[in-house]
């Protein structure tokens, strides 16, 4: 069985786009990629409601054309200086005696860890996991298998403005598509840069859009801070103006911690970035681009396509850890098994 992925990177200049297809074994195929103009969407949120709709489905019906596909489902990789995040935790008690960790423990402990409130004027976005503990306190990277009494878990919680989101989901209705899910843009693109190699060490991601640039931190290929700036390649004219952005990106990360950054979007190529980058921050810093062996891309694209490709990338390992959702007969089968562990 196969299941199409159909991603969109809305930024205030372009949307950037791609559809996948998806195999029983979790294998990827790239279908499509597309770049557009854009005129409905500015910093994140909807400017013109009909402008919007009509970008989106002039983007998938050239999509369509390409990968000779129907598209019904969208995901959206979204840039937003109003995004935050927090760290939500979850504890359960495993029994009196040490006992194995089986994967219901987690998926448990992380449903308790997910019941966070946020105010009305927020909508939680993500929740992506942050760290395991066990026992006492002991940190473990994976904790599964490993004999315990206790078991908690942080959650990296990603929430965005309700009223620019919900603008964002009645745009993609109103084109007549269904959307599947919304995530921060800095975080698929993370997806597409260490695809292949992910990276153990504390590791930045500057993700410099043409309005907004994201800052994403990840580790061990957990997300463990997001932040944004309301400044992109556009604001960044000459030299003189990328020595005050970095001082901004460097009072909103500890760079001291930071092993290296990777920047990555259209500012990247700008003469003397880099170098400016490294003497403002105190780190090391390079170039990022998608990295991807399931798709072969010119070197245009590679840095063009990085959230639309690491949102495809991130959906499809999403899928692979729940690998019921590739089968449409053992979806139902699922669902009623769901609710009946909810129940009893």
């Amino acid at each position: 069985m196969i299941r199409t992925i159909t991603a969109l990177d809305l930024g205030s200049s372009n949307i950037r786009a791609c559809t996948a297809s998806i195999n029983s074994q979790g294998q990827l195929k790239l279908l499509a990629l597309e770049r557009m103009p854009s005129s409905g969407i500015s910093h994140g949120g909807v400017v013109d409601f009909d402008a919007a709709t009509s970008d989106i489905l002039r983007m998938t019906k050239a999509l369509e054309k390409k990968a000779r596909r129907k598209i019904r489902h969208i995901s959206l990789a979204l840039s937003d200086a109003d995004f935050n995040g927090f760290i939500a935790n979850g504890m359960i008690a495993l029994s009196a005696r040490p006992r194995p960790i089986q994967m219901r423990d987690i998926v448990r402990c992380k449903k308790i860890a997910g019941f966070v409130q946020v105010p009305i004027d927020r909508q939680v976005v993500q929740k992506e996991l942050h760290s395991f503990f066990i026992n006492d306190g002991e940190k473990v990277r994976n904790p599964l298998g490993l004999n315990a009494t206790k078991l908690s878990l942080n959650l990296y919680v990603v929430t965005g403005e309700t009223s620019k989101l919900m603008n964002l989901q009645n745009v993609v209705e109103h084109a007549g598509y269904i959307l599947d899910e919304m995530v921060f843009s800095g975080y698929a693109t993370a997806h597409a840069i260490f695809a292949n190699a992910q990276t153990e060490e504390r590791t930045a991601i500057l993700d410099i859009g043409s309005h907004v640039t994201n800052i994403t931190v990840v580790e061990d290929g957990a997300l463990k801070y997001i932040n944004s700036i309301q400044e992109g390649a556009d604001d960044i004219s000459d030299k003189s103006s990328m020595i005050p952005f970095f001082n901004e990106v460097k009072n909103l990360i500890t760079t001291s911690s930071l092993p290296r950054l990777v920047i990555t979007g259209g500012g990247v190529l700008k003469e003397g970035f880099l170098e400016i980058a490294e003497k403002c921050l105190g780190v090391q810093c390079e170039v990022g681009q998608a990295r991807l062996n399931w798709c072969s891309l010119n070197p245009a694209d590679t840095f063009l396509h990085t959230a639309s490709l690491g949102l495809i990338a991130y959906k499809a390992k999403k899928l692979s850890r729940e690998p019921w959702q590739l089968d449409p007969i053992k979806r139902p089968f699922h669902f009623l098994a769901s609710m009946l562990d909810s129940y009893f």
